[in-house]
């Protein structure tokens, strides 16, 4: 048989294999709802981002506001930061979750403040992947007070790299206030 005819079969028989696959692996998508299933507001350098869930209670929606911290000159992201509610949490709690870049030394809890003298809120190690390190840690509401009133960009996140060295990563505040005022309507 020539060369030609066997790719060709090889060919024909991957596409039927994966058209049975695809066809059984191909279950019917829920409805689209009339409500949108994600939204997004803008303010300054913080977004809110609402998800509807189905897989949450009732379909509720879960919200965050969040800025990713991109140094100049450069395309990625070296740090995000998130705010959100915990879910069945009171009124008012918050937390705080921040993405480091995978290089970090885990025996240094990291940290994170609205402006250099601030007394800022340690953060917790939870969880490292080779994409980056997961901490988080509850707000205060001084703290929280605090960011309200910087609309500068005088943020820094701080942690000590694998070899040692300590980094303070800056982020911007403006437009915090305002994404949180949105963060605590979507609550209520």
């Amino acid at each position: 048989m020539s060369r030609i005819r066997t790719i060709s079969i090889l060919f024909a028989l991957t596409q039927f294999v994966g058209g049975v696959a695809f066809a059984q692996n191909n279950k019917p998508a829920p409805p689209v709802g009339s409500q949108p299933e994600t939204t997004t507001a803008t303010f300054g350098a913080w977004t809110l981002r609402c998800e509807r869930r189905a897989d949450v209670d009732k379909g509720q929606k879960l919200c965050e506001i969040e800025e990713s911290v991109v140094p100049k000159d450069q395309q990625n992201p070296i740090a995000h930061i998130g705010i959100v509610h915990p879910l069945n949490a009171e009124r008012g709690a918050l937390r705080v979750n921040v993405i480091f870049p995978p290089n970090i030394f885990i025996p240094t809890p990291p940290g994170i403040r609205a402006k250099d003298g601030d007394p800022g809120v340690a953060l917790v190690w939870q969880r490292c992947f080779s994409g980056g390190c997961f901490a988080e840690a509850a707000i205060p509401p001084a703290e929280i007070k605090a960011w309200r009133a910087v609309e500068a960009d005088t943020g820094r996140i701080t942690f000590t790299e694998a070899v040692g060295r300590n980094l303070a990563i800056q982020f911007s505040l403006r437009g915090f206030a305002q994404a949180l005022d949105a963060l605590e309507k979507v609550k209520s």
